[in-house]
């Protein structure tokens, strides 16, 4: 039990650190608060799920859910149908969200990252009906003061606003998720706050609103040996002074545009125990050593509300339970919501995104010169890889997809569901999308000719379509020396396995051209290792990216030198503090590169 800095500060510890980095940059595991990974487990994920993941950076939560759809299908047995959809309101925080779930290559096929904010995403229509999601993962922003132990420096940023403050906004992520949720699937909402003005009171707002189409889940012994507190039924609220108030009528006048009347406890405590709030999930520290954590799980039992509602859950008349105008930051039932209608005309957000800290520079040129569309490929280049690629017959050509304003010289693969959905948001131009697909085709350098090759990154998506003869076995030796080299290539002569050269043989006399290497030898934890490579005269080149070379090189368990001790460095080989905080960016894990600008879920 260790923390990171520790890590990183100790010499003792500097060997297990980079085995750390090492297996993180692989993707065999990722580190982060255990009890952030509790929301994910609740959700049920299919094989076939279409799965939203409202406020997805820097991406853990949204790596657990492409790991646990992948893992359901390998279960039945069937191919991944379904699809995630990750979104984040800062672009720059879907930059991580991009780079840290961009290591599971085999599940990058199925996601689509987007950036907007959560409760303005826009409405998905295929063959003129709007898409829901089967899950949807609101992972809402919050005030954070469940991880007091790890964020010293919360305690004397916090205050009792920053949890009625954020309850306006959480309210309107789980009314949005509610939307978008089809009948039978599942909510999970979630906070990192122990305030049950951001936990409760937001459940049991939105409840209300629902009028019959959700209801909580009973998870008792869905996870086993997990502990946690039940909900709460009554709770008071505080004020930034300290003063605390149990009823909206106590609220002087000034504190009126900061709390609103959805951040109390209902009158009658009987209203919450219909309700069921006890069904939510109070993750508590002392529980099991963790941050504190809220959760809670909700199922859309019906399409329509349920009149007689209101009038049994409150005991009142719907007429008087329900105000006939909703109160600031609500969204009304019974007809299209402001907040929908809004999205299906497209228009911006509106002034809550002022809670969020604006990035620098212009924000209109980071969302739409940097989000681009991804469209299919045009016909005379699918003709074109069929004929480098002829032999690939039962390769999908036309899920192979390109950003529309970045040229053709990158290619991405993406499955079949993907694609119709990425069809849908090209055509309505209402999305902001920042990636989908993993990389497989690209062009080369002019030495080259300007050809496609295959991506380093795809390798998994085109291998099974690859032909026998366009695969050749290399021994573990042979792939170290090519690895080693400093250009990554190698000339035939070179090669110790005789096997290695009859079939480069065999591939030379086709006209040589691309193919994937493989080595089934001394490959740590798989049983094989994948290269993408090109036969041109008597040489083998390989696409291996200098930055990738050293964990491709840590998979056949050849580790890189140990760097001298600073005492023994030759001169300027230390460039100050530059150089350390440029090591220390290179080292730096999804915990490290989050922002801290901005109060929300703990990952």
């Amino acid at each position: 039990d260790i923390g990171r800095r520790a890590l990183k500060k100790y010499p003792s510890l500097k060997k297990f650190h980079r085995f750390v980095m090492q297996e993180t940059a692989e993707a065999n595991f990722y580190r982060q608060e255990a009890v952030s990974m509790v929301p994910p487990m609740f959700m049920d994920v299919q094989h076939d799920s279409y799965v939203l993941d409202m406020c997805a950076a820097p991406g853990s939560k949204t790596s657990q859910l492409m790991e646990l759809m992948g893992a359901a299908a390998l279960a039945a047995g069937q191919p991944v149908s379904g699809l995630v959809v990750a979104n984040d309101l800062e672009f720059r925080r879907c930059e991580v969200l991009v780079s840290n779930t961009q290591r599971m290559s085999k599940m990058m096929p199925h996601l689509i990252i987007i950036n907007h904010e959560g409760r303005m995403i826009p409405n998905i229509y295929l063959d003129q009906k709007r898409v829901e999601f089967d899950r949807v993962l609101c992972d809402a922003s919050c005030s954070g003061d469940g991880t007091l132990r790890k964020s010293p420096d919360l305690w004397r940023k916090w205050t009792p606003r920053l949890g009625t403050n954020q309850h306006k906004i959480q309210t309107k992520l789980l009314d949005k998720s509610m939307m978008i949720c089809k009948v039978g699937g599942k909510i999970v909402y979630s906070t990192c706050s122990m305030n049950p003005v951001e936990d409760e009171a937001v459940v049991l707002a939105c409840l209300l609103r629902a009028e019959g189409r959700f209801e909580l889940c009973d998870t008792t012994g869905a996870v086993p040996n997990l502990k946690w507190s039940p909900g709460m039924y009554t709770w008071p609220v505080m004020l930034n002074n300290g003063q605390v108030v149990t009823t909206a009528a106590e609220l002087p006048f000034q504190e009126k545009k900061h709390v609103l009347p959805t951040c109390f406890a209902p009158a009658d405590p009987e209203v919450a125990r219909r309700l069921h709030l006890e069904r939510c999930m109070r993750f508590l520290p002392h529980h099991q050593n963790t941050g504190g954590f809220f959760v809670a799980v909700l199922r859309k039992v019906s399409k329509d509300p349920d009149p007689e509602f209101i009038a049994r859950v409150t005991g009142t008349p719907a007429a008087v339970a329900v105000p006939s105008g909703p109160a600031d930051g609500e969204v009304p039932q019974g007809a299209p919501s402001p907040t929908e209608e809004e999205m299906d005309k497209g228009k911006e957000e509106d002034a809550d995104a002022a809670a969020v800290p604006k990035p620098k520079g212009n924000p209109k040129f980071q969302r739409d010169s940097l989000c681009d569309y991804l469209v299919p490929i045009p016909q005379e280049i699918q003709d074109d890889l069929r004929g480098k690629f002829g032999q690939l017959e039962a390769f999908p050509f036309d899920q192979i997809y390109h950003r529309k304003r970045g040229g053709t010289k990158k290619l991405y693969f993406v499955s079949k569901a993907v694609a119709q959905v990425l069809d849908a948001m090209e055509e309505s131009q209402k999305w902001r999308i920042v990636g989908s697909g993993v990389r497989i085709f690209e062009k080369s350098g002019p030495k080259m000719a300007e050809e496609y090759r295959i991506a380093h990154e795809g390798l998994e998506a085109i291998y099974p379509f690859m032909p026998q003869q366009r695969i050749v076995d290399m021994s573990h030796a042979d792939v170290v020396r090519v690895l080693q080299h400093p250009y990554r290539n190698m000339y035939f002569n070179d090669f110790d396995g005789a096997e290695s050269k009859a079939a480069f043989d065999v591939v030379r006399a086709q006209g040589g051209g691309p193919l994937i290497v493989r080595c089934r030898e001394g490959v740590l934890g798989r049983d094989r290792l994948l290269l993408s490579a090109k036969i041109l005269g008597y040489t083998l080149y390989t696409f291996c990216h200098k930055e990738e070379t050293p964990l491709v090189l840590h998979r056949l368990g050849i580790e890189p030198p140990e760097p001298p001790p600073p005492a023994q460095r030759p001169e300027g080989a230390d460039q100050g503090a530059d150089a350390t905080g440029a090591a220390e960016a290179e080292d730096a894990t999804p915990e490290d590169g989050q922002p801290l600008k901005r109060l929300r879920v703990s990952e």
